[in-house]
């Protein structure tokens, strides 16, 4: 399995509650090494989208993810029957990274990754989002070290 990492060679400073998004991306790429078999890649990437948001993805050449069942798999329990999984799992990763990404005011959709397999893709705020208005936020700031 090969696992590439691509992201700018500035930092990005954003704020955000860092071990939810390490949480985010730890279950993407968990994911990802799960339903890929040897000899499959694994694409990590990270971009700025504007001046407001960044966008991580995940992508790899596994199987892939059927077009009608990539709303649903965000949904507790929901699992990839299609995908004739034993690796086990309980069905509440993705459920999990979907709350943590709203959380930090973004989106998390799925869509084919170039060539085949599943691209994971989740875009968040750069700015501390606030969650039921007023005050500060207690998200800390975080920023993505230059990896290579």
């Amino acid at each position: 399995m090969t696992l590439s990492v691509d992201v700018p060679g500035a930092p990005i400073e954003m704020a955000a509650d860092e071990a939810k998004l390490l949480r985010v991306l730890e279950n993407l790429v968990g994911n990802a090494i799960r339903y890929c078999k040897t000899g499959n890649s694994i694409r990590i990437s990270l971009v700025e989208t504007d001046g407001d948001h960044v966008r991580f993805q995940v992508a790899d050449n596994g199987p892939g993810i059927p077009e009608h069942l990539r709303e649903s798999l965000f949904e507790p329990y929901a699992r990839n029957l299609d995908a004739n999984e034993t690796t086990g799992g309980t069905g509440l990763g993705l459920t999990i990274c979907k709350q943590f990404v709203e959380a930090h005011g973004g989106r998390i959709w799925i869509e084919e990754a170039d060539g085949g397999g599943a691209c994971f893709t989740f875009e968040v705020s750069r700015i501390a989002h606030q969650e039921g208005g007023g005050g500060q936020s207690s998200q800390p700031k975080v920023e993505a070290q230059t990896i290579g």
